[in-house]
């Protein structure tokens, strides 16, 4: 049960003084947010120009006992964890036509190899992606989100040993789009796809729906074999009249924020 003075500090007083609002102690030394939403780092951020912590200052690092906000220093890297519930899975996506006529499209771009993480990548332009594809994308999305979505990247991409060692470690994509269609158009070999501390797999034509910025995504850790491969369709919908912007999230899979969710991905090597 929600308190009716919930923030981050002690006896609800410091950061935020009743329960919804989010700031800035008086000092600027802590600051207060949603616990499932990391802020802006605050690279620039110098103790010598802030003021001293005042006598009957109430901030600390803590969280709240809602779980809903938290506190932490400026001076520190933010401690907060991705979460959303907004996930789920689509099958038979695509008739057998349709897919015909998505591979020709793949072959009319020029492909982008991505060794680091054992990939070919094909960015599908727009004008390659035949109006029939793009109608039925749209339709998927429309049945699992009311949120007014448009199509703003789609890319092509298969993974095999002819392009590296295939790994995608966890990390947030850290871009503008709201939900992504991970579909996996064909497989010969099992290769779960993991979302924070849980993991999916897919069948061919069927697709996982979720927040690629809200979601810490990853592969399990897998030894593929000569001639395994899995192709994949990654389908980005974001919000054109009120884009977001995740550029601020971590772009490194060391950094701290991501730190839990590797240790977990490790932990399922052999399994």
């Amino acid at each position: 049960m929600k308190p009716n003075l919930c923030n981050a500090s002690p006896q609800g007083i410091g950061h935020s003084g009743e329960y919804g609002k989010i700031g800035f102690c008086r000092c600027g030394r802590f600051v207060s947010h949603e616990a499932d939403s990391p802020c802006k780092v605050l690279d620039t951020a110098n103790e010598k120009d802030y003021l001293p912590i005042p006598d009957d200052c109430q901030c600390n690092e803590s969280n709240c006992p809602c779980g809903e906000f938290l506190s932490h220093s400026v001076f520190d890297s933010c401690t907060a964890k991705i979460s959303s519930k907004d996930i789920s899975i689509v099958t038979d996506i695509f008739s057998k036509e349709e897919i015909e006529i998505l591979y020709e499209n793949i072959k009319a771009n020029k492909s982008e190899s991505t060794d680091e993480y054992g990939r070919i990548r094909y960015a599908l332009m727009s004008n390659s992606v035949s109006q029939k594809i793009f109608d039925k994308l749209h339709n998927v999305i429309k049945k699992v989100t009311d949120l007014p979505l448009q199509i703003s990247n789609v890319t092509y991409v298969e993974y095999n040993l002819l392009y590296g060692k295939p790994n995608l470690p966890a990390h947030v994509d850290r871009d503008s789009t709201e939900l992504i269609l991970n579909i996996q158009l064909e497989s010969n070999t099992d290769w779960a796809l993991g979302l924070n501390f849980e993991t999916y797999s897919l069948v061919d034509n069927s697709a996982l729906v979720f927040n690629p910025n809200k979601e810490i995504h990853w592969r399990v850790h897998k030894e593929f074999k000569d001639g395994e491969y899995v192709r994949m369709l990654f389908v980005r919908f974001g919000n054109q009249e009120k884009p977001s912007d995740y550029s601020y999230l971590p772009d490194h899979p060391d950094n701290e924020m991501f730190k839990e969710v590797r240790e977990f991905r490790d932990s399922l090597r052999g399994f």
